[in-house]
């Protein structure tokens, strides 16, 4: 799926807002925040922002993360971190370092970029502005944070699986929960684990695994050859051959990407989001393409 940065509006008149009670409510030291993090069994939150020229970031901390609604729920469950990156003020020399190293460590790119690490300063998942208001988002950080919960109880319980299939089987399920959390790294071992424990195909799961790197290979030669045709093509014969209805859907997915970033055939592109829909409607890639659709 093609990824989109979150662009931020350079405000040009006035002067930013002030973050009222921040030393209160948010760490900028993120070696102390780790520490809380781990004394009080608590995630962290971090939020990547130019607090005086990004209008999205200034947006979000106004709507979300300065009103009350949020702070009172947020911080009985995260630590909050935040990272500046200001074009009207310096900030000091040791902090400016720390807040670029940790942009270059988790690959940020835009802002505002929101992450949420583990109690052991783990990165499980990125997101950002969100419409809402401060409970919507909250609860929002609230399902990533219980979708993480149940990827490590996947894990575990696979450790104490009885046979290889049931293994395998329960490492499928957290591969799916990790996607959806934008949790990559470690899973392709973990794939190539799931492959080995089915390596009879006895749950579907090799051939499954099979079709999806064969999907990410046919978009790997699409971005070299721009073969726009043939990528259909290709896509096509292997949403018809596929008996795994999630790859059907991605197949179909990445196709209506395509009309609509290659083509500018928005028809054409519904209608393939449309079949990726019904491929899996009940998946959390479906659920997304639902509320799309609609809108």
């Amino acid at each position: 799926m093609l990824k989109t940065i979150t662009v931020c509006i350079l405000i040009l008149t006035g002067s930013a807002p002030v973050w009222a009670a921040q030393s209160k409510n948010w760490y900028t030291d993120f070696d102390k925040a780790r520490q809380k993090a781990a004394a009080t069994d608590r995630h962290m939150l971090l939020n990547f922002n130019g607090s005086d020229w990004c209008g999205w970031c200034i947006k979000l901390r106004e709507e979300v993360f300065s009103q009350k609604a949020f702070l009172k729920r947020a911080r009985k469950d995260f630590v909050l971190v935040d990272l500046d990156f200001p074009r009207r003020k310096e900030l000091p020399a040791a902090l400016k370092k720390q807040n670029e190293t940790l942009a270059e460590r988790y690959g940020v790119k835009g802002f505002p970029t929101v992450l949420l690490l583990d109690g052991q300063a783990n990165y499980y998942a990125r997101t950002g502005y969100q419409k809402g208001g401060p409970v919507a988002y909250y609860e929002h950080l609230q399902a990533l944070a219980d979708r993480k919960k149940k990827y490590d109880s996947l894990l575990k319980q696979a450790e104490n699986a009885a046979d290889d299939l049931q293994k395998a089987r329960l490492l499928d399920k957290a591969v799916m929960t990790a996607e959806a959390l934008q949790l990559g790294r470690g899973l392709e071992k973990m794939v190539n684990r799931i492959k080995k424990l089915d390596k009879d195909n006895r749950a579907g799961l090799l051939s499954k695994y099979n079709d999806l790197a064969e999907l990410n290979q046919i978009i790997s030669s699409f971005r070299s050859d721009n073969n726009f045709s043939g990528a259909i093509d290709k896509l096509e014969q292997l949403a018809a051959a596929s008996g795994n209805s999630l790859v059907k859907q991605k197949a179909y997915l990445t196709m209506g990407n395509l009309y609509f970033s290659q083509k500018k055939d928005k028809q054409t592109g519904r209608l393939y989001f449309k079949k990726a829909y019904e491929a899996a409607p009940e998946s959390t890639l479906g659920k997304k393409l639902q509320s799309f659709l609609e809108k």
